[in-house]
């Protein structure tokens, strides 16, 4: 298993090792007594020879920052991926989109060369050497703009870090990347889903460079691609807006949309008009209880308001025999047993930390939310997780934490906060794994509360996502 991180910007790739043994709970009927299910979770190191760590069954981790195809003497972020990534990351193996031969990442990132502001890049690698060392370089045939340079694919319509002259209510006005980016199942064409988080930091702020950079309101949003993820729905110019082609974006002017964009009112990449289904565009999907517009009317922005840091998940990882009388057997859904995506992601209520919504004393946690497919590409519907069903509205919704307060040890203690989740899927156990980092004042293991805090890296296991029941285990 390889898992993407960013240590102060800069690009890993880690190398994951489960070990995975029996484990004989109470056997309900027709279940087997013997079931196999994952018991450790081990990041792989290398010796200073080179050498994979013990347990690790061959896998090296690298512990290397990946480097640049094009310069080897470089790593990617020094060439000017900066900041990659600053979000989730998806990764696609050779020939699954259009037959490209390499591994195509899709990253949260800008090109310092051309234009820095975060949106969605997509790299290119062949994959780890010997030492299991990865080199990448920006993948060709997308976010190429000829004389205007290399850079993003995706972008929010307005410069990072301004504001526009009038007030706007844009859900993803300041920044959009991903996320997670997934095909349609659905589809037979080259549909791409992304999931991805839009910013809004204007509140309050008159038009030029943002003066409150310590507050923002963040929402979570779906884009669609119609050529494996080459070109991304871009807002198009109105009488008020006069949008900029990739890879920059408009410094005095936003589109006026508060929930996004679909159809006419977009185009595809660079092209204008874009001739698309009026289900092609960029749209807002999950957004906290107290709403954008209410700033806005207030004029004032109180801190930090979020559903952000999404993470997607595809659920479509049953058997046929599961899939039963769902599937018709020659990779295509019936409409009745379309799967799911589900999105874990960070709420932040917005509340004066002397009076938190959420247990324990946080200010953040962990949520999930989920949306069933449609046959014709139209707009996802999602629903939060309210501690018994998924029955919250995505739009202004309160939800529920999905992780348990057990104890200091399993993250679930007093001034201990959940973040930065993601969900994928283990074939061998037939389980569902939740990673995600726990910051905390003391070591977890420990059982201590001592003030000083750190970070951990946690995992939790589940057998069914619709009940999303996660026993809180440590990394």
């Amino acid at each position: 298993m390889l898992m993407m991180t960013a240590t102060r910007g800069w690009l890993y790739i880690l190398a994951v090792a489960l070990t995975i043994g029996i484990f004989a709970p109470k056997a309900s009927a027709g279940q087997d007594d013997d079931r196999r299910t994952v018991v450790s979770i081990t990041i792989c190191g290398t010796d200073p020879g080179g050498s994979p760590s013990p347990n690790c069954n061959g896998a090296a981790d690298t512990q290397q920052p990946v480097l640049s195809s094009d310069d080897p003497t470089q790593t990617i972020n020094e060439i000017g991926v900066a900041g990659a990534t600053d979000e989730h990351s998806s990764v696609f193996p050779p020939g699954y989109l259009r037959g490209n031969g390499d591994y195509l990442f899709f990253v949260a990132s800008g090109f310092r060369p051309v234009n820095r502001d975060i949106g969605l890049m997509v790299l290119s690698g062949r994959g780890p050497d010997s030492k299991g060392q990865w080199s990448m370089k920006l993948a060709d045939g997308y976010g190429d703009y000829g004389t205007a340079g290399r850079g993003v694919v995706f972008l929010a319509p307005v410069v990072q870090g301004r504001c526009p002259d009038k007030q706007d209510e844009t859900f993803d006005l300041g920044y959009a990347a991903p996320g997670t980016l997934f095909r349609d199942p659905t589809s037979e064409s080259q549909r791409l889903l992304m999931v991805y988080e839009g910013t809004n930091s204007c509140v309050g702020n008159p038009g030029g460079p943002k003066i409150h950079d310590s507050t923002s309101y963040e929402t979570i949003g779906v884009a669609t691609s119609l050529d494996g993820g080459r070109s991304w729905p871009r807002y198009a110019t109105t009488s008020n807006f006069n949008s900029v082609d990739l890879p920059f974006a408009n410094p005095t002017q936003g589109p006026h949309d508060p929930i996004g964009a679909m159809g006419t009112e977009v185009c595809t990449g660079n092209v204008c008009p874009a001739f698309v289904p009026d289900t092609y565009g960029r749209y807002r999907v999950l957004s906290p209880p107290l709403t954008l517009h209410s700033l806005y009317v207030a004029n004032q922005m109180q801190g930090q308001v979020a559903n952000s840091e999404p993470a997607a998940f595809l659920d479509d990882m049953r058997s046929d025999d599961e899939r039963g009388d769902g599937w018709h057997g020659d990779g295509m859904y019936k409409d009745e047993n379309l799967p799911y995506v589900y999105a874990v992601f960070t709420d932040i209520p917005g509340v004066d930390s002397a009076n938190p919504l959420l247990p324990n004393g946080r200010d953040h946690d962990l949520m999930v939310a989920r949306a069933r497919l449609t046959r014709d590409g139209a707009p996802l519907t999602f629903y939060k997780w309210n501690g018994s069903a998924f029955s919250d509205a995505g739009e202004g919704g309160v939800g529920a934490s999905i992780l348990p307060d057990i104890s200091f040890n399993t993250c679930g203690g007093p001034s201990q906060s959940r973040g930065q989740g993601s969900i994928s899927y283990i074939t061998e156990t037939r389980q569902y794994i939740l990673t995600f980092v726990c910051t905390s004042p003391g070591d977890p293991a420990g059982g201590i509360n001592t003030g000083v805090h750190g970070a951990a890296w946690f995992y939790a296991l589940s057998d069914d996502l619709s009940a999303v029941l996660y026993p809180g285990i440590s990394i």
